[in-house]
């Protein structure tokens, strides 16, 4: 037995446990050799770090290396397409290579600031007058976007506007990877619902804030409002611009399912075609916050006429009467 393990001592190399009573071919533990060394590592560790050469920027794509994967490359780029941020990030802080394969800088904010631009941890603030083509490209929004309304700087001699766009969210739209924002505030925007839907079709937003921009089909037309709540299935607090109902949308939204319940649905002015108010309730009903639920719709009095409002206005305050903690208010623009 003996012979063997010298012969395995010999082959494979000696094993750094604590003992005493070696054997003559195994000399001197090395425990004491390694703990040593640790307490190197340690002192090279707490040792200054030298600043970081910013050539190491220019050449970062000139230096990666391919890692030699146990499968087929077709799967890494699934991976990388498909990937949640949280993945990303980790398989960016592995390997310069899949940063160099998929280059997709990972912002947590997006906001407009309209004094100057900045990024700061994973928080991007630009201008109105930013250099989008410079400053953003196939961006991976995680978090949330606020996109602020127009400012008027007030000053003892007169009132100047700020500048603003209208089309800054839609010329930045096409500048992003994915969009997985749940806090979404844009204002005094103009988009497609083709542009909405890309923001928000992940199906996670909790508060949804677009009140005061103008949100249109392929048609130049309103959207239906069944339409964008499909996409909202985990909404609480939600303030939307003009929209359009139809005849069966209060069916349609009691079809739709949610996961949470909803705090606040208010909408800025309902055009197109009068809804089933009972139908509305039942949707209000399975979805409502039961410790706090407010309610604001405000009907375009050019496509309902007195009646319907008054009726529909009834059904609601009779649900507002029943319950607590419940505020539901019926406009007629």
């Amino acid at each position: 037995m003996k012979n063997r393990y010298e012969e395995a001592m010999i082959k494979y190399g000696p094993i750094n446990l604590p003992w005493d009573n070696f054997h003559e071919f195994q000399g001197e533990n090395n425990v004491e050799e390694d703990e040593k060394m640790e307490d190197e590592d340690e002192t090279v560790e707490n040792a200054q770090v030298p600043e970081l050469d910013k050539k190491l920027c220019c050449a970062f794509y000139d230096t990666y290396r391919t890692p030699n994967f146990a499968f087929r490359y077709p799967i890494i780029h699934y991976i990388l397409k498909n990937a949640n941020h949280r993945t990303l990030r980790k398989l960016f802080s592995t390997c310069k290579y899949f940063f160099a394969k998929q280059p997709t800088p990972i912002c947590y904010r997006l906001e407009n600031y309209h004094y100057r631009e900045m990024y700061v941890k994973e928080n991007l603030y630009l201008e109105y007058s930013s250099n989008q083509n410079l400053l953003i490209k196939n961006t991976f929004i995680t978090g949330c976007i606020d996109v602020k309304k127009r400012k008027v700087k007030k000053r003892k001699e007169c009132q100047k506007k700020l500048v603003h766009d209208f089309t800054f969210m839609s010329k930045l739209i096409p500048r992003l990877f994915r969009c997985e924002a749940k806090y979404i505030y844009i204002a005094d925007q103009e988009l497609s619902f083709n542009e909405l839907e890309f923001l928000i079709d992940h199906g996670e937003v909790v508060d949804l804030d677009i009140e005061y921009s103008d949100i249109r089909n392929e048609n130049n037309g309103f959207v239906e409002l069944e339409k964008i709540m499909a996409l909202l299935t985990n909404i609480k607090w939600l303030k939307l611009p003009d929209i359009k109902t139809t005849i069966n949308t209060g069916l349609e939204l009691t079809k739709l399912n949610f996961n949470a319940k909803i705090v606040q649905f208010s909408i800025l002015e309902i055009h197109g075609e009068p809804l089933n108010a009972h139908e509305f309730l039942k949707f209000i009903i399975a979805n409502r916050n039961e410790k706090h639920f407010k309610c604001r719709l405000a009907f375009y009095e050019k496509n309902f006429n007195a009646d319907f409002i008054g009726k529909f206005n009834k059904v609601m305050e009779d649900y507002e009467k029943s319950c607590e903690n419940t505020r539901i208010c019926v406009d007629y623009d």
